[in-house]
């Protein structure tokens, strides 16, 4: 190439180093399209370690390999997510950052006061990724082995039941709070600095239950420490085949999931999205992709950009309503 390029015309030699970084970059949309040289990086709302992070790390893996360009994960957390939110809103819209959209995204909105942005209208939706649930766990000193066994308790028994809130704003703190609702029972609200610490009390009985994340949950659930009575999501989780729904063994039609979304700063072209989602497609077809989702208790649950953006508006108008009304603040 280069012995061949210094014997073209200057204005030939320009054009088949320009074909050659194109070739180059044909992988990795954003770079291709928009000609910026930033590494690619992943906003991270939640410290390392968490279900957030390891879905995050996942993808940026995934589409390293898909795009042949290293992405960097950085991880920013606090204030229930804004922190990170802020920068992704900030940040140029050539596709060079972008983040993991949670349930929070949305739902931070009607619990904060110092949301100083519009969760669809200052973001790019590119594609809703997974779906999952949660679990209800419970120390084994709590007399109940499954859901309607758990509420008649509770009520035969109020103010005994403390509930580990690993951390506010989450779809297990709405989860929580739907329980409280449906259930027409009441239970103490005990808020912690992340999962680790509660977890950690749950299994010394400090306290007495626990809405946590699947992944989280499963090691203590296969050793006894904690007994699992109710998946918070509409569908069985395959990462807990044999634990029902909560809707299916006491509440019908009680459904909370958390999710993914994969978006960035409003204003990236739409052939970025587009052209992410197509590889999106490629990845998330893979078997290898859809078995590690799916043992990590994730639902794969693809869309494309347009039906992700009707995704969050459906999500703030069925959720921001219910927060106000329950009277869930946080910051």
């Amino acid at each position: 190439m280069t012995e061949l390029s210094t014997t073209l015309p200057p204005a030939s030699r320009r054009r088949l180093l320009l074909a050659a970084a194109a070739m180059g970059l044909a992988n990795f949309p954003a770079f291709a399209q928009n000609g910026t040289a930033a590494m690619p990086k992943f906003i991270v709302a939640a410290a390392a370690g968490g279900a957030t992070d390891l879905v995050t790390r996942l993808y940026a893996q995934w589409l390293t390999e898909a795009w042949g360009r290293p992405i960097v994960v950085d991880n920013r957390p606090g204030a229930g997510g804004v922190i990170a939110t802020q920068i992704v809103q900030k940040a140029p819209p050539d596709g060079s950052t972008l983040m993991l959209a949670a349930l929070s995204h949305v739902a931070n909105l009607a619990m904060m006061d110092n949301v100083n942005y519009d969760p669809v209208k200052d973001f790019t939706p590119i594609a809703k990724l997974v779906t999952f649930g949660s679990v209800l766990v419970v120390n084994p000193a709590v007399p109940a082995n499954d859901m309607k066994q758990f509420i008649a308790y509770a009520k035969a028994n109020p103010g005994k039941l403390n509930w580990a809130l690993g951390a506010t704003g989450t779809s297990q703190h709405l989860a929580g709070v739907q329980l409280a609702h449906d259930a027409g029972i009441s239970f103490a609200t005990i808020p912690y600095k992340g999962e680790g610490p509660a977890m950690n009390d749950l299994l010394s009985g400090q306290v007495q239950f626990m809405i946590e994340s699947i992944p989280t949950a499963v090691p203590h659930i296969q050793s006894g420490s904690i007994r699992a009575l109710g998946v918070t999501g509409i569908q069985r989780s395959s990462g807990l085949p044999n634990v029902p729904t909560i809707a299916e063994a006491a509440l019908p039609g009680f459904n909370v999931e958390s999710w993914f979304a994969l978006m960035g700063p409003a204003g990236i072209p739409d052939s970025f999205s587009q052209s992410t989602y197509a590889s999106l497609q490629k990845i998330m077809a893979r078997k290898e992709v859809t078995d590690k989702l799916l043992l990590l208790g994730a639902r794969p649950d693809l869309l494309n950009p347009a039906q992700t953006r009707a995704f969050f508006e459906a999500e703030q108008k069925r959720w921001v309503p219910f927060i106000r009304e329950a009277g869930i603040k946080i910051g």
